[in-house]
Parts: structure tokens; sequence; C-alpha cells
């Protein structure tokens, strides 16, 4: 019955973040073709010319809409799952999706394996949209050096920020897993959070979910935060990035863990969806 559920699952977010992300891709090709164009402009020897002028500022504009994008896709994929995960348990949908002959686990698994597959792809389109849209704007004629991307940097900062040469396939391997983890913590914030609204809440339920799923990574953020500072205050650079390492990986386990038993208790007490 799970595969059921997640194929279902999956059908019906692909019918909204399908197109989303082609849309996505598209904009990311045609920002990357307006940074060859801005930067061929560039290297051109010409007086100055108002049509030139006009050239350059539209292809800043498409580099500029290509960046939007790119900040913007995950945290739309985020909501676009968060929005499914409500109104498939606690609207009218939820009168139907409750009383199948299933165990809430199921229903919750479903839910977490579809939004985290779709996140993946997200921060996969984002990565390769990066690599694509620098590789544009620096005209694709200097060589290119992953050490200065931003994927790198997301994975390096997931990794701890150490501070002394470390191998970068290390780097990028532990920085993966972390970066994944992280946001399957953070998609199961947000069920957490939603579940907790609807249980608790009689009114203006989304509004306390929402509220809820700030208040969680606020304080996540500041104890981390906390943690963090901490430690490069008292640590080696060697030792802060194994301790972050540590840190961060066994926090975020808790927190999925956490996370999941407290959508799993509610969801099992079939929460009052009036």
């Amino acid at each position: 019955m799970l595969g059921k559920l997640l194929r279902y699952d999956l059908r019906a977010l692909a019918r909204i973040l399908g197109p989303i992300h082609l849309i996505a891709i598209a904009v990311i090709i045609m920002a990357t073709l307006c940074g060859l164009t801005g930067y061929w402009l560039d290297e051109l020897i010409v007086d100055s010319l108002d049509i030139v002028d006009i050239i350059s500022v539209s292809m800043m504009l498409g580099v500029g809409s290509g960046v939007v994008v790119l900040a913007c896709l995950v945290p739309a994929t985020f909501v676009v799952v968060i929005h499914r995960f409500y109104a498939n348990l606690f609207t009218d949908q939820g009168y139907l999706t409750l009383t199948l002959p299933v165990r809430a686990s199921e229903i919750v698994w479903a839910k977490v394996i579809a939004g985290f597959l779709w996140l993946v792809v997200s921060m996969i389109v984002v990565s390769g949209g990066s690599i694509l849209l620098a590789q544009g704007i620096g005209g694709m004629a200097d060589g290119f050096d992953f050490a200065d991307s931003l994927p790198y940097w997301m994975m390096r900062s997931s990794f701890g920020w150490g501070y002394h040469d470390l191998p970068d396939a290390l780097i990028v391997t532990v920085g993966t897993f972390l970066t994944l983890l992280s946001a399957l913590a953070a998609l199961l914030m947000g069920y957490a959070g939603f579940t907790l609204g609807a249980t608790l809440a009689r009114q203006h339920k989304v509004a306390c979910g929402i509220a809820l799923t700030l208040g969680l990574s606020w304080i996540v953020s500041t104890f981390s935060g906390t943690i963090d500072l901490t430690a490069s205050l008292v640590a080696p650079d060697y030792v802060l990035t194994l301790l972050l390492q540590a840190f961060h990986f066994i926090r975020d386990v808790i927190l999925c863990a956490g996370y999941l038993c407290i959508t799993l208790y509610c969801l099992s007490k079939r929460v009052n969806l009036r």
C-alpha cells in the first residue's frame, strides 16, 4: 500500500512541480545565454553605442532573472510540498485520506518520501543551474573551477566551514550528505508544525501551522548558532571541523526522529478536521 500511496503523491506533486521546474530550467538557460551575450559585448572593442548599452542592460536583467529563479526554486518546492501535505490531510480531502484502510505511518512515509524526492530534484536543478549560469557569465572561456562555484560553497558550508585544506571529494561527499539530511529535517519540521497547528487550533489552523514551523525553526537556529559559536571559540580549527560535522549530523538525526514522532502521533489520533 505504501507504494501505491507514494505513486499517488508523486503524481500529484508532479502536476504542479513538474511545470515549475521546466520553467525554471528554461529561465536558467535563457539567463546563461544572456550572460554569454553580455560577456561577448564586453569583449568587443566598440565605441559607446546606445544599442550596445541597451542590449547590455537587457542581458543583465536576463541574468538577474536566472539568479532569482535559483534563489526561489527550493523554497517554492518546499511551500508546494507543505501545502499538498496540509490540504491532503487537514482540509475536506482529509476525510477521505484518513479513512483509507492504511496506517497513519504509511500515509506520512509516502508524503515524506515524495516531498523529499522533489526537494532533491530542486537542489539538483539549483546546483546545475548555478554552475551553468556561472559559466555563462564567465563566457565559458576561462575554464571552470568547481571550488569557486555556488554548489561547492554550499557543500563547504554544510561540512562545517573547515579552515584547513581538505580534499574536494571529501567536502562534496560529506557536504552533500549533510545538506540532504538538513533538507529532510526541514521538511519534517514543516509537517510537524502544520500537524500540530491543525491539532491545537480550532480556527486559523494554517496561521498556527506557519507560526509553529517558524517557531521551531527559530529555536533550532538559535540553539545551533550558540553551539557553533561556542565551538569556534574553544576548539582548534581541525577539531572545530570535526565537532561541527558531528554535531550537525546528530542534531538533524534527532530532529528528524522527533518531528516524525510528533506527526505520526497526531495523525494516529485522527486529528479533528472540523
